[in-house]
């Protein structure tokens, strides 16, 4: 299993504005991570509230990170296509991994915040073919030399885009699957790496999914050992189980706080039949303690043993090949963080890398 650390910062309006320095923060923990071991970072992308709205440019952090480190992946998770002209995506992360010399994970997604997709102007009823669309759009651009094209929502003369990106064909391709059975079996018809967010769904569920998503690539003709399985978790090492669990539980609650309020903007609009399953599971999980939260593997938070074991079956259910731990959790001090990533590393990691990651 490989480890990464996944950043989506949350401050609900109680707590105020992001301070000023964290994206810098963000950066010096990226050089921590690189020197503790980590095989990445994967970047969120929001916008205009306190749900991640820091992170609106991950192509530009990305370009920071890529400055100070030299073998840390950057990957985003995700970036939100359906918000965005596909050239301008196709420009931006092509340069990110130019700049990086090859390091970038190119983790996509439709979006599920409903406000934002109004604000980009990719409602729900049509962001999924947009996404499939400006997909579409920026592989063959990184592909193809001269591209021209007229779809439904994106029409271009024949043109070159610039840069070409360092890794051929194209850079990795990682798919965020989260409700719908169909989105599981397309990633795996295309043979792109698999992203979860396990915290909106019971294990047996996600267990399911991901079975599909290996039939789908078996079917297709891909090698599923040549594919990853990643889980976005909160992740808090801690040095004994009830300060862990402490911590893990303000850091929801200011989660699901920021999340709540940026949801309750819309709450008045009707939802796409497509789009109901994932508002059935945010609904449920806010009901969740955190308790039951770490009972049901959810959330990973306590002492390095407990935290290991919960890992090492967590990889055995969902065939996990990557973790991307969210340790900058809400009400953390940044100093706290970065020990939290000492511990992390030191103390968990080494008990998985007997296992060859993927490549």
């Amino acid at each position: 299993m490989r480890f990464g650390l996944f950043y989506l910062p949350t401050y609900p309006s109680a707590v105020g504005p992001a301070p000023a320095g964290l994206l810098r923060e963000l950066v010096e923990q990226a050089v921590l991570a690189e020197e503790l071991g980590f095989a990445g970072i994967w970047l969120a992308e929001h916008h205009f509230h306190g749900f991640g709205g820091v992170l609106s440019s991950p192509a530009a952090v990305g370009c920071a990170i890529a400055a100070r480190t030299r073998r840390l992946r950057i990957g985003t998770a995700v970036a939100l296509l359906p918000y965005h002209h596909p050239l301008r995506v196709a420009e931006d992360y092509a340069t990110l991994d130019v700049l990086s010399d090859g390091r970038l994970d190119f983790g996509v997604g439709t979006g599920f915040l409903r406000w934002e997709n109004e604000v980009w102007d990719a409602p729900l009823d049509t962001a999924r073919a947009k996404f499939a669309e400006a997909l579409a759009i920026v592989l063959r651009t990184w592909t193809e030399e001269e591209v021209a094209y007229q779809g439904q929502f994106t029409r271009f003369p024949s043109l070159t885009v610039l840069p070409r990106p360092i890794q051929r064909p194209h850079p990795p391709v990682w798919l965020a699957a989260t409700t719908t059975p169909e989105s599981f079996q397309l990633a795996g018809r295309r043979g792109y790496h698999l992203m979860l967010i396990p915290f909106l769904h019971e294990v047996a569920e996600l267990r399911e999914k991901v079975a599909l998503y290996r039939e789908a690539l078996r079917e297709a003709g891909h090698d599923p050992t040549t594919r990853e399985v990643l889980g976005a978790y909160h992740v808090y090492v801690g040095p004994d189980r009830a300060t862990s669990r402490a911590v893990a539980a303000e850091g929801l609650n200011r989660y699901r706080a920021a999340a709540g309020e940026i949801h309750a903007r819309t709450a008045h609009l009707p939802l796409p039949e497509a789009f109901s399953a994932h508002a059935r599971s945010r609904g449920e999980v806010r009901t969740l303690d955190i308790d039951t939260l770490l009972a049901q593997r959810r959330v990973i938070a306590g002492p390095p043993a407990e935290c290991i074991e919960v890992l090492a079956s967590l990889r055995e259910d969902l065939g996990l090949t990557y973790l991307a731990a969210n340790v900058c959790l809400g009400g953390l001090e940044m100093t706290e963080v970065r020990r939290a990533m000492e511990r992390l590393a030191t103390r968990v990691m080494p008990a998985f890398q007997r296992t060859a990651p993927v490549s």
